[in-house]
């Protein structure tokens, strides 16, 4: 390890963290001489720091592993490196750190309404507080809901209109505990009552015989006229054989004005229902900004596309959708009772699709034959309670801070698939989704994840030069312009990553590119210099996956590349496949192109394998889908797979020649595509194991339980595919084999496995790069030989 001059500096910590347990300190400067240093926050009274150092298990340049003390409490804690060179800044652990606010109103709040506040550490086990301060005035609310990863406070109903700023505490850390957490404005209770209207005013039929298109039209615009109103629809059945669209009639949509809400007496004596189109129509409802469908059914069968679309400002509620193309015809669409639809003319709609900011869809009941949510660069969205049956339940595409929570989702057909956070629709950036306690099951077709990561891009890949704190240059122009599948469509809000070398662990927003300069839009903290290896790519991550269930499902959750700073916690697996935390590295023998979408600083966080036994099992390759067992899996998938540009034929890994090729150097460097992992308290009942393959650096497995499988943890380097012919179904190598002439680069490293529970198991630990990871069982100190695990 070489010996450095310059002071070391501290890029992230794992939090949350127990006392006991292993808190992974990323950074730069870290040399043989780094100790880490901890003191807690007192609770009250004056803030001293007593410092005491933390053992340290594992280290490298670029990272430290040490164990917070056993005898210190729980609480907030002040962390710093010291070496030879000098002293780093001190950096908080376990203090709260919020990732965004969210109100009732979306980017803003109402007074009576509520804001949430998400990140990590808001909540363990003593009452979190959130303070809202104005020229002076303080105002602190105990949340009415609280978890570690979430916020909610009621804001009290007389509670002024105006900015205020947000902190919050956890309980612990005293006044220093506090942590400022945006901005957030709260606006007046409105004073005035809307406007309504009913259909029947304007001459609405309720018994669903007459077409009352031209009536809803009609009783929109007069509330336009009026800045908007409700137009209110009693119980009964509306015939509508047009697209609702406030101005327009005849084969175009219903589109709501700004203002309007369609507001129905209950879901369950109004319903609205469009006959069978020759042709489908694009949408049914259609709004532009600022308008409201509430409280009544929605029928449509044979050919159709949306049912409800718009944009900004938009809120579904109470609503109850059935959509099916096949509705009444045989399988797959055949004739029945003189009712057929054209296979190929289904469905290929959105039960709702909607984009811009400030969007609610609570408490609907949706059965659709095609998808139900697609968020296409939503900001400050709001999806809860809702009740699904579809082919997908949702696609997130770009966008951000979104609360997609307590919904439920239910494959509706036998090749359902699976639920999706992307880089859609030209998206570069998505961020802040809270994805939390919602429930799928039965989905068995495609790929069938119940959720996963999607959408990539990469438009350099390589060295840089005349490097400073805030801008560099590229040594290539970057690639644009969709040259193969994952390249990247433009430059538009991507993210540069220092992979490798100098500075390596750090990403930063791209604020613009001109030619082969790179302008940042906030400093690096540690430069890079040329032997930095930097990506500028899409940015996918910052998401909280919390509380979720799969049953009958293939990936619980995938973090498939690019991923970063994701949670994935306290979910539960029933009969479904993997945890999936992938990385990715390859290149084209057809064009310049390079694939580098980094997994890093995630944390895998008390999750519960309830039924290991999963549907499929034994095919390595895809493994991740069908696995046979619920297996938890951080791969580093990053040079074993060679990419054409049809991403197809992933079955060659690279040579050190390419990869010394990709750098234009005699030597392959090593690039942990995956760093800076986190395993911690994740359960296991039966039919399960954790693995961690490939080009992974610095991941901590710790303080999980493991019963009634055959084998536990592995640590495995990259295998080509035909090594792997002959090995067992779990996909497992075998125990201390290493392939001769492994590459290191195709290994993982500074792995560390501690104080992991075994019960009723056929083998702890295997895998070809064991021998190079850290296996300790016990207290601090006593480390078991990898060669020979305990039974």
């Amino acid at each position: 390890m070489p010996k450095f001059t310059d002071t070391p500096s501290v890029f992230w910590v794992s939090d949350p963290v127990l006392p006991d347990e292993t808190v992974l300190v990323s950074g730069a400067f870290f040399d043989d001489t780094a100790s880490v240093e901890i003191a807690r926050l007192p609770d009250s009274g004056d803030d001293v720091a007593d410092w005491r150092d933390a053992s340290v298990l594992q280290r490298s340049d670029q990272s430290l592993k040490a164990v917070i003390p056993a005898a210190l409490p729980l609480g907030v804690y002040r962390l710093r490196v010291r070496s030879d060179a000098g002293v780093s800044a001190a950096r908080l652990v376990n203090a709260p750190a919020p990732w965004w606010l969210q109100g009732d109103s979306g980017a803003a709040a109402n007074a009576g309404g509520w804001v949430r506040v998400f990140g990590k550490c808001l909540h363990f086990d003593r009452p979190s507080v959130v303070r809202l301060s104005s020229g002076g005035r303080i105002v602190s609310i105990e949340c009415a809901q609280a978890e570690n990863y979430s916020l909610t406070a009621a804001l009290p109903a007389d509670l002024a209109a105006g900015a205020y700023a947000i902190s919050v505490s956890n309980g612990y850390g005293g006044d220093a505990g506090f942590v400022d957490s945006g901005m957030v404005t709260v606006n007046a209770v409105a004073t005035s009552e809307p406007a309504v209207v009913s259909v029947l005013d304007f001459g609405a039929d309720p018994t669903g015989k007459l077409d009352c298109t031209l009536a809803i039209v009609q009783a929109m615009e007069r509330l336009s006229g009026l800045g908007g109103g409700i137009v209110t629809f009693p119980g009964g059945r509306y015939r509508i054989d047009s697209i609702l669209r406030s101005g327009m009639f005849i084969r175009h949509p219903l589109r709501i004005a700004p203002g309007i809400t369609l507001r129905g007496e209950s879901a369950d004596t109004v319903s609205l229902w469009w006959p069978d189109k020759g042709e489908p129509l694009p949408t049914l409802i259609e709004g532009g900004h600022d308008f409201g469908v509430e409280d009544v059914s929605i029928y449509t069968q044979g050919r159709h596309r949306n049912i409800i679309s718009g944009e900004s400002n938009v809120r579904i509620r109470r609503v109850r959708i059935r959509a099916n193309c096949y509705y009444m015809t045989g399988e797959n669409g055949r004739p029945h009772h003189r009712r057929s639809i054209d296979e190929r003319a289904s469905a290929m709609g959105t039960a709702i699709e909607v984009w811009g900011e400030n969007v609610e869809v609570t408490d609907c009941d949706i059965y659709t034959s095609a998808t139900c949510f697609n968020l296409k660069h939503l900001h400050n969205g709001f999806v809860a309670r809702n009740k699904v049956r579809a082919s997908n339940m949702v696609f997130i595409s770009g966008g951000s801070n979104i609360i997609f929570e307590d919904n439920s989702f239910e494959g509706n057909q036998l090749a359902s698939g699976g639920n999706n956070i992307a880089l859609h629709f030209g998206a570069s950036s998505c961020r802040h989704v809270y994805y939390a306690r919602n429930r799928v099951a039965h989905i068995y077709g495609g790929d069938h994840e119940a959720l996963t990561f999607d959408g990539h891009g990469t438009a350099y890949f390589g060295l840089v030069r005349q490097s400073s704190a805030d801008s560099f240059d590229l040594t290539a122009a970057p690639i644009t312009g969709r040259t193969s599948r994952d390249s990247m469509a433009t430059l538009h809000d991507v993210t540069a990553y220092i992979l490798a070398g100098r500075g390596a662990g750090q990403y930063r927003s791209v604020a613009s590119i001109d030619g082969k300069h790179v302008t940042l839009a906030e400093p690096w903290q540690v430069a890079p210099d040329d032997t930095s290896v930097v990506s500028i790519g899409g940015f996918n991550g910052r998401h909280l996956i919390i509380g979720n269930i799969a049953e009958d499902t293939g990936a619980v959750v995938q973090l498939y590349p690019p991923n970063c700073e994701c949670i994935v916690a306290e979910n539960k697996a029933i009969h479904a496949s993997n945890f999936n935390i992938v990385a990715k590295l390859g290149v084209s023998e057809d064009s310049p192109f390079t694939r580098a979408e980094a997994s890093w600083y995630n944390q895998v966080l008390d999750n519960h394998v309830v039924h290991g036994n999963a549907w499929g099992g034994g095919e390595t390759e895809i493994d991740r889908w069908l696995g046979g067992e619920t297996m938890l899996n951080i791969w580093g998938w990053s040079v074993s797979f060679h990419v054409d540009q049809d991403n197809a034929d992933q079955d060659r890994p690279l040579t050190a020649a390419d990869v010394a090729a990709l750098l234009k150097r005699p030597q392959p460097v090593a690039i942990p595509i995956s760093r800076y992992q986190v395993v911690r308290r994740h359960r296991i009942d039966n039919n399960s194991s954790i693995r961690v393959r490939g080009t992974v650096a610095d991941c901590v497995i710790e303080n999980c339980s493991l019963s009634n499988t055959y084998k536990g943890i592995s640590i495995d380097d990259e295998l080509p595919r035909d090594q792997e012919e002959g090995l067992d179904m779990l996909c497992f190598a075998r125990e201390g084999f290493r392939e001769p002439g492994t590459q290191p680069y195709l290994a993982p490293t500074q792995i560390l496995v501690r104080n992991n529970h075994f019960d009723r198991l056929g083998t702890r630990y295997t895998g070809t790069a064991l021998c190079d990871a850290v296996v300790i069982e016990g207290a601090v100190g006593s480390t078991s030989g990898a060669g020979e695990p305990g039974d």
